[in-house]
């Protein structure tokens, strides 16, 4: 219960926070698979597999639908998480550690600078992989690896629990006979994963989604000025950094089986980060959590050396960092949402999302569709509508062939009811202009807030 308690209340500030992009999508598409639109077709596509959909949808089942439920299921998620973390610093150290962890793990997965407050993928794949981790501590060799395979289904970078698992079970000729069992048990919610696309869309559609197209994207955009690794770092760097002291102490006074454990864990969720491509905040969380485990060694080996009247050099930096830490994550606390999200994001959408979907809300019928130029899929789901493309972020617009072709002859056959229009800039490539002229031949201005215009399709040609 403490650990519910800490994520709750380190997150319940960040509730109101508009809804982000991607948690907008997952819910959006949970939302309509559950109601019956098939995953992976041309009426509802997603480049992730459907454990991601199905944590939405439980959660949607439990709590709503509201951003409050999002967020308040992604702080359930993290409380778990952070119990693990619990778990893993009691088998390696002892009480001391393991209550430092659950508090550290709590606490910085929920920091703004990894988006750590929102229900991203990571906040639900982190959760198995941490317990994989901990049932190989126990030698529970065919639970970690079911684990690790549902990490993998609930985001790709996932699989990094089932590389983890094989490096550690590696260590020892006594423990390599388990890899093979340990690599089947991880293989079954993929089975079952790729079995349910078989039977609905057919394995050549889900190898696209789930796996191509990602490899595609992620080799051609790796090194993107806006996603590059050392800009990913240097923005959650008062995250990381101070449980990064706090891991190289702790593990230099562990014994050495515990060491390799800590460095494992560490170099294969640094992979996880990298598996995502453009070094988004919210990819630290992988690595984070694992930090915050190891991390509670240090402060308590830290402690004891002060409290002891023994010098320890590392003491002051541990604790300029946490107060850095402190500092610039908690500023965010006591600062309105709409101060907070545009210092965070730079995203202008997300300030009026709200007052869009609302409008969209009061002035639409049941069976009325939308199109939100060119992304900004949380919209879908706050208004409570379907859109007409399956295409939700720029990323497929700007890879996909023939994606943006589909949105431009959707608004000349007048398939949308409304469309939201932010002025959002795509590829050099995409000619925006034709878009444009089939918008304002096609429809008319309906209301605008701010950056947002909203268009409905012109009473002259209503069907």
């Amino acid at each position: 219960m403490s650990a519910l308690a800490i994520a709750v209340l380190s997150r319940a500030p960040f509730f109101t926070w508009p809804l982000t992009v991607d948690e907008g999508s997952y819910a959006y598409t949970a939302h309509w698979w559950a109601r019956g639109l098939t995953l992976y077709s041309n009426a509802l596509w997603f480049d992730r597999p459907q454990a991601i959909f199905l944590a939405y949808a439980l959660g949607n089942r439990l709590l709503g639908e509201s951003t409050i439920a999002i967020r308040l299921w992604g702080a359930v998620w993290a409380a778990a998480t952070a119990y693990g973390s619990y778990l893993i610093a009691l088998r390696l150290w002892g009480r001391r550690e393991a209550f430092v962890a659950l508090v550290l793990s709590a606490t910085f997965s929920a920091a703004p600078h990894i988006e750590g407050f929102t229900s991203n993928a990571e906040t639900f794949m982190i959760l198995p992989a941490v317990f994989s981790a901990y049932c190989l501590l126990v030698d529970r060799r065919v639970a970690a690896g079911l684990l690790a395979g549902c990490s993998a289904v609930l985001k790709p970078s996932g699989v990094v629990a089932l590389v983890f698992g094989c490096l550690w079970l590696a260590r020892a000729k006594r423990d390599r006979r388990a890899i093979p069992w340990f690599v089947a048990a991880a293989s079954l919610p993929l089975i079952v994963s790729v079995t349910h696309a078989w039977v609905t869309v057919g394995l050549s559609r889900y190898a696209e989604a789930v796996l191509l197209y990602r490899l595609r994207v992620n080799t051609s955009r790796a090194f993107m000025s806006e996603g590059t690794p050392l800009l990913g770092l240097a923005l959650t760097f008062p995250v990381w950094a101070p449980l990064l002291l706090g891991t190289v102490e702790g593990l230099r006074s562990s014994r050495r089986d515990t060491r390799l454990f800590g460095h494992l864990w560490i170099v294969t969720a640094s992979l996880g980060v990298a598996m995502g491509g453009h070094w988004l905040m919210h990819y630290f969380l992988q690595l984070v959590v694992p930090l915050a485990t190891l991390a509670s060694r240090g402060v308590v080996a830290a402690w004891d050396k002060v409290s002891a009247g023994t010098p320890a050099a590392i003491a002051p930096l541990m604790m300029a960092s946490a107060l850095l830490f402190a500092f610039i994550e908690g500023t965010f606390l006591f600062e309105p949402a709409a101060v907070g999200t545009s210092r965070l994001y730079a995203r202008p959408p997300y300030l009026v999302s709200g007052q869009v979907a609302q409008y969209l809300r009061g002035h639409s019928a049941k069976g009325d569709t939308l199109y939100v130029a060119f992304y900004e899929a949380e919209i879908y789901h706050l208004a409570e509508m379907q859109g007409t493309s399956r295409f939700l972020f720029r990323l497929d617009l700007d890879e996909l062939d023939g994606a943006f072709d589909s949105v431009v002859r959707d608004i000349e056959a007048e398939k949308p009811t409304f469309v939201v229009d932010f002025n959002q800039p795509l590829a050099p490539v995409r000619d925006r202009e034709r878009f444009y002229r089939a918008l304002h031949l096609h429809y008319d201005v309906a209301q605008s807030f701010e950056s947002a215009v909203i268009y409905r399709r012109a009473s002259r040609s209503a069907h």
